[in-house]
C-alpha cells in the first residue's frame, strides 16, 4: 500500500535519510488542551457579547503562551491515500510545499473513515462525552459549557465540517481516547464547495510501525510546479 506525503525539500531530505522510517515525527495534537481553551472562552462573562456567527471553533488554541495549530485529523502523519493521490499536488501548492514522497505502508491496516461513520460519531457525542467528563468532575457551568461544545460538534458533523474542519480533530481524538480505541489510519472527506459539492480527502497515519520506507515521487512532485 502507498500513501503520499507532501512536504518541503529540506524535510524530505531528512526523511529520506532516516535509517528507521518509523522514527519520523508526526504532527501532534492534544484535544484536552484545545477543549479547555474553548471551555474557558465559553465561561468568560463577556461571552454573551459575542455573536454566534463570530464564535467559531478556533484554528489555533493557546496553551502556556504558545500558538498551536488545531490539525484537521488530530495526531498523525498527514498524507493522501492511493485513490486520492491526484489531489496532492494542488494541496502542496496551497501550502507552499514542493516535494511529494511515497510512503510504503503495510497492506494489513485498520482505518476509521469519519465521513462513513457520521451517525456513529454523532451517537458517541450524544451518549458518551458529557457522562465521561461528568464522572471526572465536570459540574455546574463548566458542564453546561461542555454540553454546548458537544451540540456544536454535532452540528459540524451534519454540516460536513464545511465551515470548521478543525472540529474533526477534536471529535476523532475524543472518540479514540474516551472509547479506548486504536486505528492505524484515520481519514475524512471535507466539503469544500457547497454549490457543486466538491470535497478534499485527507488521511492521517497514526501507527508509524507499519511504515517500511519513503521514496521520492518524481511525477507528483513535478506537477506541483506546473
Amino acid at each position: 500500500m502507498k500513501f503520499y506525503h507532501c512536504t518541503k525539500s529540506k524535510n524530505a531530505r531528512k526523511i529520506l535519510k532516516l535509517k528507521d522510517p518509523k522514527k519520523i515525527t508526526p504532527s501532534l495534537f492534544t484535544y484536552i488542551d484545545c477543549l479547555n481553551d474553548w471551555l474557558g472562552k465559553l465561561l468568560n462573562p463577556n461571552f454573551s457579547e459575542i455573536s454566534s456567527e463570530d464564535f467559531v471553533f478556533p484554528r489555533f488554541y493557546y496553551s502556556q503562551g504558545e500558538n498551536r495549530t488545531v490539525f484537521w485529523l488530530g495526531t498523525g502523519l498527514y498524507c493522501f491515500a492511493e485513490e486520492n493521490k491526484d489531489e496532492s499536488p494542488n494541496y502542496a501548492k496551497r501550502n507552499n510545499l514542493d516535494v511529494i514522497l511515497d510512503i510504503n505502508y503495510s497492506d494489513e491496516y485498520t482505518e476509521f473513515e469519519m465521513h462513513k461513520n457520521k451517525d456513529l460519531l454523532t451517537k458517541f457525542l450524544e451518549d458518551d462525552v458529557v457522562g465521561y467528563f461528568k464522572v471526572r468532575g465536570f459540574s455546574g457551568e463548566k458542564l453546561e459549557a461542555l454540553e454546548l461544545v458537544v451540540q456544536y460538534l454535532i452540528l459540524e458533523i451534519e454540516d460536513e465540517y464545511f465551515k470548521n474542519p478543525h472540529c474533526a480533530a477534536v471529535i476523532i481524538e475524543m472518540f479514540i481516547h474516551i472509547l479506548n480505541l486504536n486505528f492505524d489510519v484515520v481519514s475524512n472527506k471535507y466539503l469544500k464547495n457547497d454549490v457543486n459539492f466538491t470535497y478534499d480527502n485527507y488521511s492521517s497515519i497514526r501507527n508509524l510501525d507499519f511504515i517500511s520506507g519513503f521514496e521520492y515521487n518524481y511525477d507528483l512532485s513535478h506537477k506541483i510546479k506546473e
